[in-house]
């Protein structure tokens, strides 16, 4: 008689920290998959990440989901629904109770420093994704070269004004990976000798203040030329306050992201491009790393423990890619 083949090998839940964590949201039902009896799953690593509700972290838990599947461990997706760093960090804490075996942390804030040294003094390794935390014992970041892709966006830019305007910047101020964002558009913007950053604003990863801010900034500077955005946050707001005014076609945009919203402003027009990262990378690879570390990583000198050596990569670009008019309808979520 076959084995019972229907045994839980990956369990995709969002309170596996009931105590500690109460409140956040569940990001996903538990899923049971198939295989056989001896193979199940002892490994827990932990995702952690904010806003739930937000369809951009579809893609980071997508990516988490299939690590898990294809390495046999316990895979546990939690966070906050809203942008709450004091809720993400009281999971984090759950976690190094738990005794996980790793964790992967959406990097939003360097407070979380503490936390993930924390987890490496009880033997926990941490990888930032997404935001990183540099000054951290996290082992990896794997994630978007923020600077290099404000660049990207910055000679987009640049082309589609034929070289020459004047730029308003919507972004997060406070968030590092919001401010190398900033800095490659400034960085190449400043190559050219009649484009301008006039002004930067605050989304506050919102899109009611990010429409506000947009709002302001065109009518502050009556002969702003273009609005680029460093969050998706950005390009609904910037959109939304274009169409009230009647600037569509005078005001460029470039957004961030592939938001539903962003992606029909593409087809109607109203914004030029986007950037869109390959986030589903980011959890994917972490996890990879993770298991790695945890498994014996590649010994890279006679002791890598004793020489300092982590023996997996310190850092992972998954890079953005440019959608358009000629490519949006391939980045609709399904």
């Amino acid at each position: 008689m076959k084995k019972n083949i229907y045994k839980i090998i990956i369990l995709i839940i969002a309170a596996t920290f009931v105590c500690s964590c109460q409140g956040k949201e569940d990001l996903e039902d538990p899923s049971l998959i198939a295989v056989e009896e001896d193979i199940i799953p002892t490994q827990k690593y932990v995702g952690i990440y904010p806003m739930a509700s937000y369809d951009y972290f579809t893609d980071h838990k997508r990516g988490f989901v299939l690590a898990g599947e294809e390495l046999n461990v316990i895979a546990t997706y939690m966070g906050p629904a809203e942008n709450d760093i004091a809720a993400m960090e009281e999971c984090f804490q759950s976690a190094i109770a738990e005794q996980v075996d790793g964790i992967i942390l959406f990097g939003a804030d360097d407070s979380f420093a503490f936390l993930i040294n924390q987890a490496a003094k009880a033997g926990i390794p941490t990888v930032t994704v997404d935001g990183d935390v540099k000054e951290s014992d996290r082992i990896a970041f794997v994630g978007t070269n923020n600077i290099q892709a404000g660049m990207t966006g910055g000679e987009l830019i640049a082309e589609i004004l034929d070289y020459s305007g004047s730029v308003g910047v919507l972004t997060e101020p406070d968030v590092d990976l919001h401010v190398d964002r900033t800095n490659g558009y400034a960085t190449v913007i400043d190559k050219y000798p009649e484009m301008e950053i006039v002004a930067i604003a605050d989304t506050k990863a919102t899109p009611d203040f990010a429409y506000e801010a947009a709002k302001n900034l065109i009518l502050d500077y009556p002969e702003l030329d273009a609005i680029v955005c460093t969050d998706y946050f950005g390009g609904i707001g910037a959109s939304v306050a274009v169409e009230e005014l009647d600037k569509v076609g005078e005001i460029k945009i470039v957004s961030m992201d592939r938001n539903k919203y962003v992606l029909d402003k593409i087809e109607d027009g109203v914004i030029s491009a986007t950037l869109v990262q390959q986030t589903a990378l980011m959890p994917y690879y972490a996890m990879k790393i993770l298991h790695d570390y945890v498994n014996k990583s590649i010994q890279i000198v006679a002791d890598n423990e004793k020489a300092n050596v982590t023996g997996v990569p310190a850092y992972i670009d998954t890079g953005v890619i440019i959608v358009d008019k000629s490519n949006y309808i391939e980045f609709y979520r399904n």
